[in-house]
């Protein structure tokens, strides 16, 4: 599930737990009634103010899931706030058509670093979608940095 139209570039915290919190309390209870276990959650865009009533929501979901930020949040934030879940991001979309692959590797690293101290887990990944327009070079040099940290 994606929550694009939550981000505080939107709404307000009051207007999430309002609006949209009840909607996901919902689908939680949906989901277990169905036996669905794990779940994917991308939270869009600048989700800082609604992150701690995110993390109470948590505790309705199985662990761990797999909770992908935008690269408006920190990584260390979002580890410390969902302990029990995979972090995935948060490269800024927008360096794969614009910056170099120098200027790409260096943000993956930097994501790398703080990522691989979340206690969850951690997966690198652009904080959205990959654009259409990516450089290849771009792509790759997100890849060999993931394939030099191992290293």
């Amino acid at each position: 599930m994606s929550s694009p139209s939550e981000s505080n570039q939107v709404v307000s915290p009051r207007q999430l737990k309002q609006f949209a919190l009840p909607y996901h309390e919902k689908l939680q209870k949906v989901l277990a009634q169905r036996g669905i276990h794990r779940f994917y959650f991308h939270i869009c865009g600048d989700q800082n103010l609604n992150l701690p009533y995110l993390a109470e929501l948590a505790s309705q979901w199985p662990h761990p899931a797999i909770l992908s930020f935008g690269h408006e949040v920190d990584l260390t934030r979002a580890g410390e706030l969902f302990p029990e879940d995979i972090i995935m991001g948060n490269v800024e979309p927008a360096l794969f058509q614009t910056a170099t692959p120098d200027e790409v590797y260096k943000v993956s690293t930097e994501a790398l670093a703080k990522g691989t101290q979340v206690p969850g887990g951690f997966m690198l990944a652009p904080g959205c979608g990959m654009p259409v327009w990516a450089s290849h070079d771009n792509v790759y040099a997100m890849t060999r940095a993931v394939q030099d940290w191992r290293n």
